[in-house]
């Protein structure tokens, strides 16, 4: 068996995190067939932003949708995750191009696990 390694670190980066805690509720807007709850956020460009949302109740899956916030009515996110958390949880890493306002979507993988109580924490890189 080989030895461990003693791991030298080549940086650190210190990521602040804020968290927000939301639910996913029935008067909630709807996009195709889900619960929604947008988030307007203002992100630098080149610097990596980490986000996850944690379920708080068994009635939801999350899913995590980046999209610019010119754009959130568009099909496709920029940045999107529904299982890296561990436990359905969503967690997601992405490093926008440019400087200037997203929008982070809290929604729930399936029209039937869209509902229910949610921890968001966002951060970037200093």
């Amino acid at each position: 068996m080989p030895a461990p390694l003693r791991p030298t670190a080549s940086g650190s980066s210190n990521f602040v995190f804020k968290h927000y805690s939301g639910a996913l509720t029935q008067t909630d807007g709807e996009i195709r067939g889900r619960r929604v709850d947008d988030y307007l956020f203002r992100f630098e460009g080149g610097k990596q932003v980490l986000i996850s949302m944690d379920h708080e109740d068994d009635d939801l899956d999350p899913l995590l949708q980046v999209y610019p916030a010119a754009n959130r009515q568009g099909a496709d996110p920029i940045a999107g995750d529904d299982d890296s958390g561990g436990r359905m949880n969503a967690f997601l890493s992405f490093t926008p191009e440019e400087s200037g306002d997203y929008i982070v979507r809290a929604t729930g993988s399936t029209s039937d696990r869209s509902i229910g109580s949610y921890r968001l924490r966002v951060g970037q890189q200093p």
